[in-house]
């Protein structure tokens, strides 16, 4: 299990550690942070208590594997894709399947709930298909260029932006054509609104984070020098501090002003700084910044003291997924031998 590092005085506390039979692929909280769904990379889905940690379902998933999962923001509803092509959603009180169908793909990347949960957009293939909360297909885009590597809802408006091989589009369900196309020569992997809505920074194969402000136009500010592919990316609440990971160090940046342009990030570091790092998540409307890595250390700093970490963690394996609550009141820690543990802060 995890356990505290003996170089610190860490201040976070567990409070229930469960197991699953397999890698953690995807975690996520219900809305009234009751609920914690966990998802194995075989395909199960497990059901907890929030607070508690006992189970409350054991769900199939997806046959040949589930490759994500998402709580609907107000309603006892679970959503999941899979290797299997299919979308399902699930009653989480009764754990019984609400309805299912088909994503248009043998393979769902991900999949997101708008803001007000009237639909859910799923990327499979080269398409997004939106889906009501019966069940039922609402629309679909066109093919895009090349398999879509992610999707983001834009803060307050119904646009989502979708990531694939030559730049990102926004759309608006139900129309033919997107509302905005935003060129880059270059595959994107990962996408992140600020929290107002008017800048969008995608992580890039090239080891290379974009930064495209949508309403203002003019060519992407590029963060370069990255170790690796950048797949880990987080805003802070108030739109001041991009997390950024693409390596075995979590470059901060502060993106308040004019933005990034000419400053420096803080570097810091997880563990000694020698293991890649896996996951960056700021909370929903605290300080507090979480970030684990392939060594298995996870580590917590308060933003505007970077300099000090509040505690960390050391968990027996990889950590694959980090989540907050809705309440910002527990962290969740998903780990690749299955161990999921959460945790609060004094």
């Amino acid at each position: 299990m995890f356990g505290v590092s003996k170089k610190t005085k860490a201040k976070l506390h567990g409070v229930w550690p469960f197991a699953i039979e397999d890698h953690v692929i995807d975690a996520c909280w219900s809305g009234q942070s009751d609920q914690v769904a966990v998802a194995a990379v075989s395909g199960p889905i497990t059901l907890l208590d929030g607070a508690t940690g006992k189970l409350r379902h054991s769900l199939s998933g997806h046959a040949v594997g589930t490759t994500a999962i998402a709580f609907h923001p107000d309603r006892q509803l679970l959503a999941s894709g899979g290797q299997d092509g299919r979308i399902r959603l699930w009653n989480t009180d009764s754990g019984a399947e609400h309805a299912q169908l088909t994503a248009g793909s043998d393979w769902v990347e991900t999949l997101a709930w708008s803001r007000d949960g009237s639909t859910l957009a799923v990327a499979a293939g080269k398409r997004v298909r939106f889906v009501n909360v019966h069940g039922e297909l609402l629309s679909e885009t066109p093919d895009h260029s090349s398999t879509i590597a992610d999707i983001r809802w834009q803060p307050h408006t119904e646009l989502l932006a979708v990531a694939s091989y030559g730049g990102v589009s926004l759309w608006r369900p139900g129309d033919p054509e997107p509302v905005q196309q935003i060129d880059f020569k270059g595959s994107l992997l990962r996408l992140a609104w600020r929290p107002d809505g008017q800048i969008l920074v995608a992580g890039t194969q090239e080891a290379s984070v974009r930064y495209f402000d949508v309403k203002g136009g003019g060519d992407p500010l590029q963060m370069s020098g990255f170790a690796t592919k950048v797949r880990e990316l987080s805003w802070h609440h108030s739109s001041r501090w991009l997390a950024i990971g693409g390596g075995p160090m979590i470059c901060v940046w502060d993106c308040s002003g004019n933005g990034p342009k000419n400053r420096r990030p803080l570097l810091l570091e997880v563990n000694d700084g020698t293991e890649r790092i896996t996951t960056v998540q700021f909370q929903h409307n605290g300080p507090l910044l979480a970030a684990g890595n392939e060594a298995g250390m996870m580590t917590v700093w308060q933003a505007d003291q970077f300099d000090k970490p509040v505690g960390w963690f050391d968990a027996p394996s990889a950590i694959s997924v980090l989540a907050w609550s809705p309440n910002d009141q527990i962290l969740l820690a998903g780990c690749a031998n299955g161990i999921v543990a959460t945790f609060t802060l004094d």
